[in-house]
């Protein structure tokens, strides 16, 4: 802190008797100081018998070293004792000429008087100085030495320039500081106030006369500053924030360092006062932008996350992420914890690629797993944006990432709604052509081999109603895949309990191929009602399946016929529409191969049928989901 006017700095010494005017208390009584301290100056005589400088003692030995000196001596040459012994008086002089001048004066028998000489302090500085010399002998006559007294010249002008020059100093800090300067008495009442002060406080001239500084505080605040005050009055010293007011009743937030000095045996509180509204309303404005965020961040349902730029060290997460990631915050955020330390293996690098090439402006969308502790996979969709400091330099990553599993599922299943839908029309399409062209063709085919208009009638109904029962399926199903075993089901003719068997691997047939395999399948079930196993009440029918890949990548299904208990066969079958309908529909339109064989135990058929490949998600999920069973 600046030296109060009137104090000289703490290493000066104020000569006694000299004059010197007594301490400002205003900014009129400081610069009258002034004044009357450069007034004092110019009038001081430069003669050395007026030189008031306490006197400086050394003892010199024969060879010229000096021995001794008193406490003035250590001071005003800056000597400590390590010296004594080791330097002469020759190397007191500033120059050369004033050595050479010092070594003449031990040589003279006799000084009547004082010499003025230039000398220099251990430091270097060098001051103007009056010299005495005395030969020191024994009682016999023998020279010991000499006495040399130092007188410093001007050591009254060397205070009054000091103290010049610091109420100088202080009436510059006092008069162009940025920040207000207070003078306080012990009651309360205001001595002075500099030029920011009174511009702080919309004072006009001297108008802050016979004002106390509670005054200047809001009517709020009125007992705080006095309860301040009386702090800094039992302590010296005190720092404290308040609320002022000015002239014009405008309010303003100031930051007041304030401590006791005394001037002329009087207290005085000099306080030091900062306008920090500004800084205050941006703290609020912080303060409040902070509570803002918080609020928002830790309410909404998407994980918002700050991290490192570079090392993604995660430095905030909001609540939601224990939610979508099944971990806590508290771990999450150690140092060793990374942002996408949980995705999963097979998209890591990738968002790892990405966010570390990410600079730019715009904002940057990632979709990701993440691997949950209690096992689940999670679908992430996250936007990611760089933050960058007051000199646009990046150094934050912010993301807000959001649990998208459900909706995705849900675009999934309306993606595919949306294609079988479209395959749906394409299909009745085409299967509505086909169903007739094949009802023409089992109407022509059914006609050669029946003799009888109500034979024909009943073949041509079970036929149709065969067709009916596919199409149901398909219905039923959405167009989507049917498991074998629920054809197969499906296709059995009524009043055969028990006697059915069928066993296979999951497999599904696809809807395009569905009818061609009903319609098979009708035909095998109404050969064994009218001449095989079924057409009798100890017959049985197994069939069994299985699924085997193909050289070209395709799907063969592997069906064994079966039939055990009925009528012995004599003689194999006379080919007929049955046989030639079940031969069309095996190889033309399932693209596969048929056997039929006819042990004398019971009719034994093999075909393959070619799987029709496909990359509907709901023929996989059949192909997998569909157990072995027997019914």
């Amino acid at each position: 802190m600046a030296t109060m006017p009137g104090h000289p700095p703490h290493d000066a010494e104020v000569p006694p008797g000299e004059g010197i005017p007594a301490a400002p208390r205003s900014r009129e009584s400081l610069e009258q100081r002034i004044r009357e301290l450069e007034a004092a100056l110019a009038q001081r005589p430069d003669r050395p018998e007026h030189a008031s400088g306490l006197p400086a003692s050394l003892r010199i030995a024969p060879d010229g070293k000096i021995t001794h000196a008193n406490e003035f001596a250590l001071y005003m040459l800056r000597l400590d004792r390590s010296h004594l012994g080791q330097i002469t008086v020759e190397d007191l002089g500033e120059t050369p000429r004033h050595s050479e001048v010092l070594g003449r004066l031990l040589l003279e028998p006799k000084l009547t008087r004082p010499v003025s000489i230039r000398l220099k302090r251990m430091n270097g500085e060098g001051f103007d100085a009056t010299v005495s010399v005395t030969r020191v002998v024994t009682q016999v006559g023998h020279a010991q030495g000499w006495s040399v007294t130092i007188r410093d010249r001007a050591p009254g002008d060397s205070m009054f320039r000091l103290l010049l020059n610091s109420t100088r100093r202080y009436d510059q800090l006092y008069r162009h500081t940025s920040d207000g300067i207070v003078l306080v008495d012990s009651r309360g009442v205001i001595l002075d106030l500099n030029p920011q002060a009174q511009e702080m406080w919309r004072f006009t001239n001297d108008s802050f006369q016979e004002c106390t500084f509670h005054a200047l505080v809001a009517a709020d605040e009125y007992e705080a500053s006095v309860r301040a005050f009386e702090t800094v009055m039992r302590d010296s010293r005190g720092e404290f924030e308040m609320k002022m007011v000015r002239r014009d009743n405008t309010e303003f937030i100031a930051e007041v360092s304030a401590s006791i000095c005394t001037v002329n045996g009087e207290t005085v509180v000099q306080a030091l006062v900062r306008d920090v509204s500004r800084r205050h309303s941006a703290e609020q404005a912080l303060e409040m932008s902070e509570s803002r965020f918080h609020s928002l961040a830790e309410n909404i349902d998407h994980v918002f996350w700050i991290s490192e730029l570079g090392t993604n060290r995660l430095l905030y997460l909001n609540p939601a992420y224990e939610r979508v990631w099944g971990r806590t915050v508290a771990e999450a955020i150690k140092p060793s914890s990374r942002m996408f330390n949980h995705v999963h293996p097979e998209d890591r690098q990738r968002i790892l690629n990405m966010v570390g090439a990410h600079r730019g402006t715009e904002s940057l969308r990632l979709s990701y797993r993440i691997m949950r502790p209690d096992g689940q996979v999670r679908w992430i969709r996250d936007t990611v944006v760089v933050l960058r400091d007051r000199d646009d330099v990046p150094y934050r990553l912010a993301g807000i990432a959001e649990d998208v599993t459900e909706q995705r599922s849900a675009d999934l299943e309306l993606r595919e709604r949306s294609e079988l839908i479209q395959t749906l029309f394409t299909e009745l399409d085409h299967r509505v052509r086909n169903t007739l062209m094949s009802l023409l063709t089992l109407i022509d085919m059914t006609r050669a081999s029946h003799g009888s208009v109500d034979a024909y009638a009943d073949a041509i109904r079970a036929r149709v109603a065969a067709a009916t029962r596919v199409h149901a399926m398909l219905s039923e199903s959405q167009w989507r895949p049917v498991p074998m075993s629920r054809l197969l089901e499906t296709m059995c003719p009524p009043g055969t309990p028990g006697r059915c068997t069928f066993a296979g691997s999951p497999a599904a047939i696809p809807p395009l191929q569905l009818n061609a395999m009903g319609m098979m399948l009708h035909e095998l079930f109404t050969n064994s009602l009218k001449h095989g196993a079924l057409s009798v009440d100890t017959g049985v029918v197994t069939v069994a399946w299985h699924v085997a890949p193909r050289d070209d990548g395709t799907t063969w299904l592997l069906i064994n016929w079966q039939e055990r208990g009925g009528p012995a066969i004599e003689s194999e079958p006379t080919r007929g529409t049955g046989s030639e309908l079940l031969e069309g529909l095996v190889t033309f339109d399932l693209r596969g191969e048929l056997s039929l064989t006819y042990p004398q135990d019971g009719a034994l058929h093999d075909l393959k049928v070619s799987l029709l490949t496909t990359s509907d998600a709901n023929l996989q999920a059949a192909n997998r989901v569909v157990p072995m069973e027997t019914l």
